[in-house]
């Protein structure tokens, strides 16, 4: 097996706190949180959600089934962020939103700033040259979280 480490760096990052239904708050917990990690190497890999399906939109079948066929395994998250906004900014609202009492205006959502994360992966040799590869020229572009924010990326170790 080989093993192969991303860095991503952004600007800002909203991976969502899902423990709080609904918010619009920032986790800095991401150890466990492998489904967004499998999600920022699908996006490079162009295959991170299947587009035809309007209904589900969960990881993509096929991402699940490179990460089975090259036998990959998130190993380790390591996330930093320098600091926490807040930022008021709207939220996205069907029309019907915008005529609830208290819904109308900006709302708060909280940002990491200056964000760093670092994935770890073992997989077999050909998926190693494949995703080394999408890396370097990615396919999708890899954004940190739900934040619209693109994220550079390095290939730091790669053996």
């Amino acid at each position: 097996m080989n093993r192969i480490t991303i860095r991503l760096r952004g600007e800002r990052a909203l991976f969502r706190n899902l423990a709080i239904p609904g918010s619009d708050v920032a986790d800095g917990n991401m150890a466990g949180r492998t489904r967004a990690a499998k999600g920022l190497i699908g996006n490079m890999l162009g295959i991170w959600r299947d587009f035809d399906d309007r209904e589900n939109f969960d990881l993509a079948p096929m991402l699940e089934q490179w990460f089975e066929h090259h036998s990959a395994f998130v190993e380790a998250i390591r996330y930093q962020a320098a600091e926490t906004r807040i930022v008021n900014q709207h939220r996205y609202k069907n029309p019907g939103g915008y005529m609830k009492p208290g819904e109308s205006g900006p709302k708060p959502l909280t940002y990491h700033w200056n964000v760093c994360m670092e994935i770890e992966l073992t997989l077999d040799d050909s998926g190693r040259r494949e995703l080394a590869e999408a890396v370097r020229a990615p396919v999708g572009t890899p954004y940190l979280g739900q934040s619209n924010c693109m994220a550079q990326v390095h290939l730091l170790e790669d053996n």
